[in-house]
């Protein structure tokens, strides 16, 4: 928790108020009773928000129950962390109960539909959170578990995984998903009064996205228009021709302005291969390291 608490003393609401720290605690099974009471004190004094994990793994959310008698966001309400400057991540294996302190307390969740696929976790009922007024934003969790952290790409699993775990092909539609991924996530983070749409008054965050490519066309407008739907079901980061953050252009004609790409992914290359070569010391012997991951 120190960590924590060094970590918002040095680095919330640096580069021009965009960076937010919040208290960050990873997962019931290995974090102390104390340490959500802590959490609840540090976020009100510091006025911060908490992330934590809601439960991904079947059998997990089973053991957690066997263990305390309650289900894991029931044990999140005991030990005092629910509420609009929380937002739990993932949320697949959910009891009524557990949805209705979600609604109660104004919870937010982050759906990471990716990859809740890739580690085969399940399907988050996000559209029963959506029909009892849980705010929900999409999110791509850790590259490991997803790779390419495609948010445009993310937006198309949200509806794909509602409509084949309820059977019903009209259940939530591209408008409803793409409010998830801008206004949605805004409101998790607390901070819709300034981004997640554009409005007068609020930063200037925008991308630009070019259609002028066969996968997008044909374009249409007015009667049969199908821009959000393309958006949704058809564009990928690759499309995104520009991005403007708080009014400044970071990325134009798909050219990053504030940086070298090449330097910035040798840097990454190198800082991976060192940190692979001082993990060497901890690994087994006997570990053999599969040819092909998951």
């Amino acid at each position: 928790m120190d960590k924590n608490v060094r970590l918002i003393e040095e680095r919330h609401e640096t580069a021009d108020g965009r960076v937010h720290v919040w208290i960050g605690l990873e997962h019931l099974a290995y974090c102390t009773e104390d340490a959500y009471k802590q959490a609840a004190k540090l976020a009100e004094k510091y006025g911060v928000g908490i992330h934590t994990h809601g439960e991904e793994s079947k059998r997990m959310a089973r053991d957690l129950h066997d263990k305390f008698g309650v289900w894991p966001v029931e044990l999140f309400h005991r030990r005092g962390i629910l509420g609009p400057r929380t937002v739990l991540a993932h949320c697949v294996w959910m009891e009524e109960a557990e949805l209705d302190l979600l609604q109660k307390t104004g919870t937010s969740v982050a759906h990471c539909p990716v990859s809740n696929l890739k580690l085969a976790s399940g399907i988050s009922p996000v559209a029963a959170m959506l029909e009892r007024g849980i705010n929900v934003g999409i999110g791509t969790d850790g590259v490991k578990e997803n790779n390419n952290l495609d948010m445009l790409e993310e937006m198309k699993f949200v509806p794909l995984l509602q409509k084949v775990s309820r059977l019903d092909a009209r259940v939530m539609k591209a408008g409803e998903v793409l409010r998830m991924a801008t206004m949605g996530g805004a409101k998790a983070l607390g901070l819709d009064r300034e981004i997640g749409s554009l409005e007068i008054g609020k930063k200037a965050d925008i991308i630009v996205v070019d259609f002028k490519k066969p996968h997008l066309a044909p374009f249409l407008t007015g009667k049969y228009d199908n821009i959000v739907s393309n958006l949704v079901y058809s564009a990928s980061g690759q499309d995104v021709d520009t991005v403007m953050v708080d009014g400044k252009l970071l990325v134009e004609g798909k050219r990053l302005l504030t940086g070298n790409v090449e330097a910035i992914m040798a840097d990454a290359q190198q800082a991976v291969e060192e940190l692979l070569a001082r993990r060497e010391a901890f690994v087994p012997k006997e570990f053999v390291f599969p040819s092909s991951r998951l």
